[in-house]
């Protein structure tokens, strides 16, 4: 009969490591250069998104997301709906990955502000973040996905796998640890709120 396994604390188990780190972050505690490049990341990925919100494909999702409804609080960058924190997410994520012009971390090979505030953008209308629970989600969502890349690659990329999409999937988690629901609001969907499990 095999052993039970013993509990885990974060010093053993990066994940878990991780987790903490991205969850305990605050806005108010971030360093000022590290918002300020945020600031500069943000603006690229409005630039960047701005540029892919005219290509054909991204017409293409938006009438799809519009044949599935979901409508809801997060803005459609450059429309004038609003879905559901998860359409509006893909939506946004398609525009700012529709160009190879979007910031890149060579190490991890990957795109982080695609999707990292792709889906912090989201969220935070969802949920009505302020400004402070946005950095520290975005912080974390950059700090978690190159750091979950780094530690995939390069036999991740060697294996046909795209980092961008496989390390971005896990980038809403951190932003709904930072904050807990608005009372009386719901979460968002697929959200527990809790701790991530990244």
């Amino acid at each position: 009969m095999p052993s039970p396994i013993a509990p885990a604390d974060a010093a053993t188990v990066p994940t878990l490591a991780l987790a903490q780190f991205a969850a305990s972050l605050t806005g108010d505690t971030l360093p000022h250069d590290i918002k300020v490049k945020l600031g500069d990341l943000l603006l690229d990925y409005v630039r960047v998104a701005s540029i892919g919100a005219g290509m054909p494909w991204s017409a293409w999702a938006d009438a799809y997301m519009a044949e599935l409804g979901g409508q809801g609080r997060a803005a459609v960058l450059f429309r004038p709906h609003r879905r559901d924190a998860v359409r509006a997410a893909f939506l946004n994520a398609t525009y700012a990955g529709s160009v190879d012009a979007d910031d890149t971390h060579v190490g991890s090979m990957l795109h982080p502000g695609s999707i990292v505030f792709s889906a912090a953008l989201a969220l935070a209308d969802e949920v009505n973040a302020d400004g402070r629970d946005f950095v520290a989600a975005v912080a974390a969502g950059y700090e978690a996905m190159i750091r979950i890349a780094l530690a995939i690659q390069p036999s991740h990329f060697q294996r046909g796998f795209q980092s961008t999409a496989t390390c971005g999937r896990r980038r809403a988690l951190p932003f709904t640890a930072q904050r807990p629901p608005i009372k009386g609001s719901p979460p968002p969907s697929g959200s527990s709120h809790r701790s991530p499990a990244v």
